[in-house]
């Protein structure tokens, strides 16, 4: 890989889309190794995508499986959710006219073998 380069497989993780939310940035400065500095301008030019969903965003974590939902269903036509799986597989789910209390009960009846 080159300098320039983004590995893909490197953002496909839960952790790397978590870390990509909570970038901002001022976390980017001159001190910075170029490696994070990469990696973090990397992580803003993600923002977008994820407040093109909506700008409420949540984080959810259970036994088997953690993501976030994107939008709430009083606010937001669709409501998005983004899980991973025990090998850190991203699904997503997309609610139409759900209340808040449907979603919830099908995150909670998502299970992996």
């Amino acid at each position: 890989m080159s300098d320039t380069e983004i590995d893909n497989e490197e953002w496909k993780s839960f952790d790397n889309h978590l870390e990509a939310l909570y970038t901002t940035p001022d976390q980017i400065t001159l001190f910075l190794p170029y490696k994070e500095v990469k990696k973090k301008s990397f992580n803003l030019t993600l923002k977008p995508i994820y407040t093109a969903y909506s700008e409420i965003i949540y984080y959810f974590q259970r036994e088997n499986t953690r993501g976030f939902q994107f939008g709430t269903p009083e606010k937001d036509k669709v409501v998005i959710i983004h899980f991973f799986g025990k090998k850190n597989e991203l699904y997503q789910i997309e609610f139409h006219k759900f209340t808040q209390k449907e979603i919830n009960v099908v995150l909670m009846s998502i299970e992996f073998n």
